[in-house]
């Protein structure tokens, strides 16, 4: 049988590991500061090599703002992104579920394991968030990509 020689070296841009990590559980927060919820890690296998980071899921605030960010770390560490979702302006939308989206292209310049987490907080006066929705078993999302450099 014949054996393929791999290349020297790898194209760029080309889809090296796929990392997913879900959640199906809801989480809520009555603290203006980041409650980590979501959390996945990858190694990176060259110093030049980036990674693609995917969040997807669902949440809402009575505050009626939600904000999620992105860490590399935990969610004291570096903050690489945030999407903030507006939920409505009345009590009736205050607490309808909304999706909630956030993605980031990181650099970390290392082959050392690299753990990116999900955090979120309600922003406002009247403090509340939740991710997931309340009686369903929604599952949320987390997905790493490395890509070659």
């Amino acid at each position: 049988s014949a054996v393929t020689a791999l290349p020297a070296s790898i194209p760029t841009g080309r889809v090296l590991q796929v990392v997913n990590s879900t959640n199906g559980s809801n989480a809520s927060t009555s603290t203006q500061s980041y409650v980590s919820y979501l959390t996945a890690t990858i190694t990176p296998s060259s110093t030049s090599n980036k990674i693609f980071i995917v969040f997807s899921g669902n949440g809402y605030a009575n505050t009626k703002t939600i904000q999620v960010a992105l860490f590399r770390g935990g969610v004291s560490d570096t903050r690489l992104n945030t999407s903030v979702v507006y939920n409505g302006s009345s009590s009736t939308t205050a607490y309808q579920t909304q999706p909630l989206g956030l993605s980031d292209v990181d650099s970390p310049s290392t082959t050392n394991a690299q753990t990116y987490t999900i955090g979120f907080r309600p922003v406002g006066g009247d403090v509340y968030a939740q991710i997931g929705e309340a009686g369903y078993s929604t599952v949320q999302n987390l997905t790493l990509m490395e890509i070659a450099g």
